[in-house]
């Protein structure tokens, strides 16, 4: 079983502006007022995510996550047409030799924003970060 999962909404590029990203998609506001969610960026990358403060099931996650992106879509294709990729990252931390299960509905759910989702795992027990987000950096 998968524990600490993130769903997030992250978008990188060479040139991405932080605060262009916020005006355009305005989840910052959204994150400010929902536990469990959290705006984070960096040089060249911006992600929203729900964590296991909003909800530890990922099909929650995934309903939550992607009910507040499809709204913001053609936002979000503004945004790639200028150089930024967008994607949902889904991550967790996992023990050896088991698996995170996506329900059907949660991957109908993902399938129809029509963007990229990626998968990180983190093995328990490895220190090296506990950051979920760290694959952005």
């Amino acid at each position: 079983m998968w524990t600490s999962i993130t769903t997030s909404l992250a978008l990188t590029g060479s040139g991405l502006d932080p605060s262009a990203v916020d005006r355009a998609l305005g989840l910052s506001r959204l994150a400010e007022q929902l536990t469990g969610a959290s705006v984070h960026h960096g040089p060249g990358w911006w992600a929203y995510s729900l964590d296991e403060h909003f909800s530890t099931d990922l099909g929650e996650q995934v309903a939550a996550l992607t009910a507040q992106v499809a709204p913001r879509l053609d936002a979000i294709r503004a945004l790639s047409a200028v150089g930024c990729f967008a994607q949902v990252s889904i991550a967790g931390t996992v023990r050896a030799d088991e698996r995170l299960t996506l329900s059907p509905e949660s991957a109908d759910r993902l399938a129809a924003l029509g963007l990229p989702v990626s998968f990180t795992t983190l093995l328990e027990g490895n220190t090296a970060s506990e950051d979920s987000l760290d694959w952005l950096d």
